[in-house]
């Protein structure tokens, strides 16, 4: 298994999953819209892109450009690469909508000139939703290209056991949306919001059976864009 990560997270990795040996590799890729690295499909049987750019790291644009091109610049290249199964997490925000709509034809609306003027959270369901969409025009194009989409809402859960462990000293951000149920520890946290939820090893349950799906060519399911949430209520202060 290769695990493409850029910056510090590279490293991090590589301590990680060190019990792995040779079966584990971390390879950095410093820019993901631009750089090439067929070395990390080589013999690759399929790919799950599970990278996306969180608002507030950088400008509207920049946010846009790297969820859009990033995810293009690693389907592009693994289909050239011969991988014909490539698994994609996206999120609920790209579903939600003002007509309350909440099934796999339904979309956050948006488009390119309308994202690009959205400022803070806004922009994440924006930068979101376009990289979907052109992920499934991409799709339409290669239909040899077998494509699944996960769409969780706010994930939560454990983290791998030596991530915490790993882990630089302030660098709250790599305790993704779990910082939110950290923050309950501090006087000032705030419940979280009363949306959504799933447990990340549900997540990644079911990232790995897309893996093994039946391909869309051969079934009768259509296009793979699963949304998937936990069927409990979230009441913290229950």
């Amino acid at each position: 298994m290769s695990h493409a990560a850029r910056g510090r997270r590279v490293a991090e990795l590589a301590e990680s999953y060190k019990k792995f040996g040779s079966r584990f590799t971390a390879i950095e890729v410093k820019d993901l819209t631009r750089d090439q690295f067929p070395e990390a499909l080589d013999g690759v049987d399929a790919v799950i892109h599970a990278a996306a750019p969180m608002p507030g790291k950088e400008d509207t644009a920049s946010m846009i450009n790297s969820a859009v091109e990033g995810l293009l610049n690693v389907v592009r290249q693994a289909e050239k690469a011969g991988i014909k199964r490539i698994v994609v997490t996206s999120s609920m925000v790209t579903v939600l909508n003002p007509d309350g709509g909440l099934t796999d034809k339904d979309w956050y609306p948006t488009n390119k000139e309308e994202a690009l003027k959205t400022t803070g959270y806004e922009s994440y369901p924006a930068a979101k939703t376009l990289a979907e969409k052109e992920l499934w025009a991409f799709a339409d194009a290669h239909p040899h290209v077998d494509i699944t989409t996960i769409n969780p809402p706010y994930i939560y859960g454990p983290f791998a056991e030596t991530h915490i462990d790993t882990l630089p000293a302030g660098h709250y951000d790599s305790l993704s949306t779990d910082l939110i149920i950290y923050r309950l520890l501090t006087p000032e946290g705030d419940f979280p919001l009363s949306f959504p939820q799933i447990d990340v090893r549900d997540i990644a349950h079911a990232h790995v059976l897309a893996l093994t799906s039946p391909p869309t060519l051969t079934s009768s399911v259509g296009r793979k864009r699963i949304l998937i949430a936990s069927p409990h209520g979230f009441d913290p202060k229950a």
